[in-house]
C-alpha cells in the first residue's frame, strides 16, 4: 500500500512532467487553431484600384438642372437637358438635347442649343454637337427670345465658361442683325469682343436703314 510519502512523489513527477511539455500542447494546440482558421476565413475581396473602369454609364439623370455659381452666389451658367450620362472611364457626362445658359459679366444671356453635348466634371467645359444654334442676347437685354445680337449655327462648338469663349474647327454661320459671316473655324472671346474667322471666310454687310 502506497504511502502518503510515495504519492506525493509521485504526484510531483506527474505536476513536473506537465510543466515540461505544456510550452509544447499550447504549441501545438496554436498550430492547429491556426491551420483552422486560415482553412475556413473568407476569401479576400479584390482590390477594387485593380479593377479596370467601366466606360459604360454608371447612373443617369432625367429631366435635369445644373448651375454654376460665382463667388459672390450669383447665377454664371446652367445647363439643361433630356438625359445625362455620367461615363466613369474618362469622368464625363454626356447630354441629350442639351440647353445651356451663360451670363457674362455685364448680365447678357447667351443660350446654346444642340442635339448632343458632352461636359467635363465641373461644367466648365461644354462640346455642343449637331445642329448647334447659339444666340446672344442684346447689350442690356437680359432675355435672347427677342432679336438676338449674334447668332451662331454650326455642327461643333466647344464652349468654355471660365474664359467665356467658343470655339470650333468645323464651318459656322455667323449673324450680326442682317450681316452674315461664314468661315471654316472660329474662335470667339466674349470678354474682348473678339472673333477670329479661318478658312474659306465669307461675309455680307448690309447697309443700315435710316
Amino acid at each position: 500500500m502506497a504511502t502518503p510519502l510515495s504519492l506525493a512523489r509521485l504526484w510531483a513527477g506527474v505536476v513536473d512532467v506537465l510543466l515540461r511539455i505544456m510550452p509544447m500542447l499550447i504549441l501545438a494546440v496554436l498550430a492547429l487553431l491556426s491551420h483552422w482558421l486560415i482553412r475556413n476565413a473568407p476569401e479576400p475581396l479584390p482590390d477594387v484600384r485593380d479593377k479596370p473602369v467601366s466606360s459604360k454609364p454608371d447612373y443617369l439623370m432625367h429631366n435635369f438642372v445644373t448651375t454654376r455659381y460665382d463667388d459672390k452666389g450669383g447665377v454664371r451658367a446652367r445647363l439643361m437637358g433630356q438625359q445625362m450620362r455620367h461615363l466613369p472611364d474618362r469622368d464625363i457626362f454626356e447630354v441629350d438635347k442639351p440647353l445651356h445658359e451663360q451670363w457674362d459679366t455685364a448680365g447678357r444671356l447667351t443660350r446654346s442649343t444642340a442635339r448632343k453635348a458632352i461636359s467635363n466634371a465641373d461644367g466648365s467645359e461644354i462640346q455642343l454637337l449637331t445642329n448647334v444654334v447659339v444666340t446672344r442676347a442684346q447689350l442690356g437685354s437680359a432675355s435672347v427670345d427677342d432679336e438676338p445680337d449674334m447668332r451662331i449655327t454650326g455642327q461643333f462648338l466647344h464652349l468654355k465658361s471660365r474664359t467665356e469663349t467658343l470655339s470650333s474647327h468645323l464651318p459656322v454661320v455667323i449673324e450680326r442683325g442682317r450681316d452674315r459671316f461664314e468661315g471654316n473655324a472660329m474662335i470667339y472671346d466674349n470678354l474682348s469682343q473678339r472673333m477670329e474667322l479661318s478658312g474659306a471666310v465669307k461675309g455680307r454687310f448690309s447697309p443700315k436703314k435710316r
